[in-house]
């Protein structure tokens, strides 16, 4: 990384817009004794993983992160009434949003599978890193036009670890003061 000190260090954020509708994602199921990936799921994390790599660092991050943002957004059933779909619309443009209340679960899988793309993908280099949602965080899910999947996500490197020393000084051997 080069000499790198925690007084010129700038955290680097990575946001992904990802045109693909929001979906559970088990690593692996298990049937007959075996584990595997099911072909759907694979076509997802191939489509999503594409979209992550366009943006990704040439090099994985040794650093932690934290969740900025993840926002999964539901395209609106065609069955709507059009009164419902008015409704709708004059919130959208109050620019209130319209809550997404059916599966897959916010507190499910349905961020697994995000985690370990990022990793697969080369943002950090091992999705444990990801330690917290930031303070300030937007994490919902909701209705829109399209489908789609925005996640930003930022490095932590002046977070103190268990051995005492910050993030930067642990994986980049920096060992000055902030």
């Amino acid at each position: 990384m080069g000499a790198v000190t925690m007084e010129t260090y700038t955290p680097k954020t990575f946001t992904f817009d990802i045109p693909i509708r929001a979906k559970a994602v088990q690593s692996t199921r298990f049937a007959r004794g075996h584990s595997f990936v099911d072909a759907k799921t694979k076509k997802w994390k191939k489509a999503v993983g594409d979209c992550i790599k366009l943006h990704a660092p040439e090099v994985p991050s040794e650093l932690p992160f934290e969740v900025v943002e993840a926002v999964y957004t539901f395209k609106l059933p065609q069955s709507l009434t059009k009164k419902a779909r008015a409704r709708i619309e004059d919130a959208w443009a109050r620019g209130e949003d319209v809550a997404y209340i059916s599966t897959p679960d916010l507190d499910s899988n349905i961020n697994k599978g995000l985690s370990d793309l990022l990793t697969d993908m080369g943002v950090w280099a091992d999705d444990r890193r990801m330690w917290r949602v930031a303070k300030d965080a937007v994490i919902k899910k909701v209705y829109g036009k399209v489908d789609s999947i925005r996640i930003t996500v930022r490095e932590t490197p002046f977070v103190l670890l268990s051995n005492g020393k910050t993030a930067l000084e642990h994986f980049y051997g920096h060992s000055g003061t902030a």
